[in-house]
């Protein structure tokens, strides 16, 4: 389910279910032979509705729309699932990893492992890579 109404649509009706159910993939069984639908969650039978005529009617269980209604009339913003953040919380210290040692990289000898040379002063007319074969 992913309305924001505790309800299930087939053949263009809707069928209710209890607001729990809301955010849930829910298993819907319509057997052939029968003008009834089975909702389930879980594997567990949440709603039971005879299936009408027309289209587009709500067809509502007394039970899920005492739930949804007492839901939505008894919501309360300062309740548990909204909270005014009044100070921002100290930023965590930052770690720092210190390994200990002298780290510092020599700089590889090229000349000795691929035959380049890089002429280390420009403008003495032999500027650039240099490669021997």
């Amino acid at each position: 389910m992913h309305n924001a109404w505790p309800f299930v649509a087939i053949d263009a009706n809707r069928y209710s279910v209890p607001p729990e159910a809301l955010g849930h993939t829910v298993e819907i069984r319509r057997p052939v032979d029968s003008g009834t639908v089975e909702v389930r969650l879980a594997g567990r039978l949440i709603a039971t509705h005879r299936l009408v005529t027309g289209r587009r009617v709500d067809v509502w269980d007394p039970a899920h729309k005492q739930a949804a209604e007492a839901l939505a009339l008894g919501w309360d913003p300062s309740g548990p699932d909204l909270r005014v953040v009044a100070e921002r919380p100290e930023p965590a210290p930052v770690v720092r990893l210190e390994l200990g040692g002298d780290y510092d990289v020599e700089a590889p000898d090229l000349d000795g492992r691929y035959s380049v040379v890089i002429d280390p002063e420009p403008g003495d007319g032999d500027e650039g890579v240099e490669v021997s074969a």
